[in-house]
């Protein structure tokens, strides 16, 4: 993960929708078990004295570490779904996670940064206390009792559980992120994010406006002397129709498909299903196609592809906006 992401690393929302809707389960022995281990574990893990000058790094490397394990458990739970993974591989993944923020709560900060590592510590009990959660889904019995919690119940507190952790997490990054020293330490990541605006690119945009990608759906183009240029068409059903320009509707270079979003990775995929050129329908040769979501307020969006190098800069209908050019898919 490179360094101007790690300022949006927000924890993810679990992946986890659907597995035994219907079961119910009795998780308060279990969960109070998991939470005296954790106890146990804080009370007596040795502190390690951490200065002032390398304070904000060690925090940015554990939250870079942090980060990954919990992408790969994200997708370790996609597999499980596809019967790639066994439900046992996302239990081991859940004691990867906690390792990480064992090395957070281990760190005696110095007085310059007591109150960014309180907010670390907020954010952790709200993870594990998700994470406790989710390793009751993946590792409870078969037979239920009556009036117990199904999954979705259990699943749903551990998203909302993620999401107020998340508040305290991103606070304390954002509070570091002018000590935080890339490279060889003479530029700072407040000083890589402010380049980045410079460019085009706001990140705590799309952070803070897409967060499921639901409020990317909609009609986008470009605005010309002639009107408003239709090109993407995302659409709430998950698909997506793109148009030569200029040339909506007419689907003489047409593309169809579904679309996704990442939150992790602020990435929006295009599946192609059927592309047309000069109206005749057209071998498909790469069939998902990733755009980086660089910028996003509601009226403008701002995509990159880093395969091709194309950016483009939508604006929603209605909206006036200038763009630099069509959608490209190689």
């Amino acid at each position: 993960m490179n360094a101007k992401k790690l300022l949006g690393v927000a924890v993810p929302v679990m992946l986890l929708f659907g597995c035994g809707v219907s079961e119910k389960t009795n998780t308060s022995k279990q969960e109070k078990t998991e939470e005296s281990k954790v106890k146990e574990s804080k009370s007596n893990s040795k502190k390690e004295k951490v200065s002032k000058e390398d304070y904000p790094n060690k925090v940015y490397k554990l939250g870079v570490e942090f980060d990954k394990l919990f992408a790969e458990h994200n997708n370790i739970t996609r597999e499980v779904f596809d019967g790639k993974k066994k439900k046992s591989d996302i239990v081991d993944s859940v004691k990867e996670l906690n390792k990480v923020l064992d090395k957070f709560e281990s760190i005696d900060p110095p007085a310059e940064y007591v109150n960014q590592q309180k907010d670390f510590e907020k954010a952790i009990s709200y993870f594990r206390e998700s994470f406790s959660l989710i390793n009751e889904v993946f590792t409870r019995k078969e037979k239920r009792e009556k009036g117990d919690k199904t999954d979705k119940e259990l699943i749903e507190k551990s998203e909302k559980l993620v999401k107020e952790g998340d508040i305290y997490w991103l606070k304390a990054f954002k509070d570091l992120e002018g000590d935080i020293k890339i490279g060889d330490g003479t530029v700072s990541m407040k000083d890589l994010k402010e380049l980045d605006k410079k460019a085009g690119i706001n990140t705590d945009n799309v952070m803070k406006n897409v967060k499921d990608g639901t409020e990317l759906i909609g009609n986008w183009g470009f605005q010309g002397t002639d009107g408003f240029n239709m090109s993407l068409i995302l659409k709430g059903d998950k698909t997506f129709e793109t148009y030569g320009k200029g040339e909506y509707p007419n689907k003489k270079n047409y593309i169809e498909g579904t679309w996704e979003y990442d939150k992790e990775a602020f990435t929006i995929y295009l599946h192609l299903n059927k592309r047309l050129v000069d109206g005749v329908e057209d071998t498909i040769q790469k069939k998902k196609i990733a755009y980086k979501v660089q910028d996003y307020d509601g009226e403008n969006l701002r995509l990159f592809n880093e395969t091709s190098f194309n950016t483009i800069k939508y604006v929603k209908q209605s909206y006036v906006g200038l763009g630099l050019n069509g959608l490209v898919l190689h």
